[in-house]
Parts: structure tokens; C-alpha cells; sequence
């Protein structure tokens, strides 16, 4: 299991190694503020939901940023093939990304108003 997790975040060819996994990840986490806050303002959501969701996931970014630059990680710190650096946000980054679409694109009352309940466990 270790050699597919080696050959998959860093050797996948073609292609010589150029880029460090932290920074596909850091960009990734550290985006998802500016993207939540766009898809706020395309759909129009501005409502408790939106916030909390905005509040929680873009701390988090920064966050995870920060940890990165205090406390790097050595094995993120390795240069991946430009085929690996696409296929690791792709099929594990990219989906973090949907679930943020799906909340701020809700017509649903619980998706954009979630009981007091939900925000008590997110928070």
C-alpha cells in the first residue's frame, strides 16, 4: 500500500519531478475561502448556513496554510511529476470542493438554514 501511495502523489509518469506536493495542497486549502465567499455571492446565499460553512472551511485553509509554513511536513515537502501533481487534487482536493458547491447552491431551506442542532455540532 505504501508503494501505490509513492507512486501516486509523487512518480506517475511522464515527466520529470518539479513541484512540491505542499504547495498543490496549500493552494487547494488555502483557495477555498475566495471560493466559497464567489459561489456566496453567485448564488446569491448569504444566509446562517453560507456563513458558518465560509467561517468553518476558510479557517481552516488558513489554517492548514499556516501549520504548513510553521510545521512542514517532510513527506509534503517532496516534488511530484506534473501527472501526479494534476491526479492528487483531482480525485482527493476536487471533491472538498463540490460539497461547498452543493451547500451554497441549495434551494433547500435545511441547506441554507441549518438547525441550531447542526450549528452547535459544526461549531
Amino acid at each position: 500500500m505504501i508503494d501505490l501511495n509513492e507512486w501516486l502523489c509523487y512518480n506517475i509518469p511522464p515527466g520529470p519531478v518539479f513541484i512540491p506536493l505542499h504547495v498543490i495542497v496549500n493552494i487547494t486549502k488555502g483557495t477555498m475561502m475566495l471560493y466559497l465567499f464567489a459561489l456566496m455571492c453567485y448564488f446569491d446565499n448569504f444566509s446562517t448556513g453560507a456563513w458558518i460553512y465560509l467561517s468553518l472551511h476558510g479557517n481552516y485553509g488558513f489554517i492548514w496554510y499556516l501549520k504548513d509554513k510553521t510545521f512542514p511536513n517532510p513527506g509534503f515537502v517532496r516534488e511530484a511529476t506534473f501527472i501526479s501533481g494534476v491526479f492528487t487534487p483531482m480525485i482527493i482536493l476536487v471533491p472538498y470542493y463540490y460539497i461547498g458547491y452543493w451547500m451554497m447552491s441549495g434551494t433547500e431551506d435545511y441547506q441554507r438554514n441549518p438547525s441550531m442542532e447542526r450549528c452547535f455540532i459544526a461549531i
